[in-house]
């Protein structure tokens, strides 16, 4: 696997983050149309909330995946549209919210191993550099050691 620096590690944990936070809001919204939910809607979300169920009736997958973001962003930008989506969807929640709990956990151990890859990149470079200043000062100590002998055999030959 390439090493990865610190900010593609911080884009892969941030891409995770929004997920898991479109994915949490998306299961307070009911999987049909809701009567008593679109009572209470003010007209915008009203709109968005309405096509949605329609095209998910319809089953279209890619009209689907544009109105799942406008849904999210309605809901981000409405606390009243969160606040009367809770209020209807707070018993059907313990699948998605064990769902979004596993997301969690699987955020924290990837940001982790993420984080861990790039520690030990970091840590393989300085064990490389430091072996190579060993390599080369023995390299150095031996070359002086055999210099060293050579000298003294000369001398030793010389007497």
């Amino acid at each position: 696997m390439h090493k990865i620096t610190n900010s593609e590690r911080n884009r892969v944990v941030s891409i995770l983050d929004d997920s898991i936070e479109r994915i949490m809001l998306l299961s307070y919204v009911p999987e049909r149309a809701h009567e008593a939910v679109l009572a209470e809607l003010e007209p915008g979300p009203y709109d968005v909330f309405s096509r949605h169920w329609e095209l998910e009736a319809k089953g279209e997958a890619a009209a689907l995946q544009e109105s799942a973001r406008e849904v999210c962003r309605c809901l981000r930008d409405s606390p009243r549209t969160f606040a009367v989506l809770q209020r209807y969807g707070a018993h059907d929640r313990s699948e998605s919210k064990a769902f979004v709990d596993a997301l969690l956990d699987l955020k924290e151990v990837v940001g982790r191993r993420l984080g861990e890859t790039v520690q030990h990149q970091r840590r393989q470079e300085e064990d490389l550099s430091r072996a190579r200043m060993k390599s080369q000062q023995a390299a150095e100590t031996k070359a002086a050691v055999e210099a060293e002998q050579s000298r003294a055999r000369r001398r030793f030959e010389e007497d």
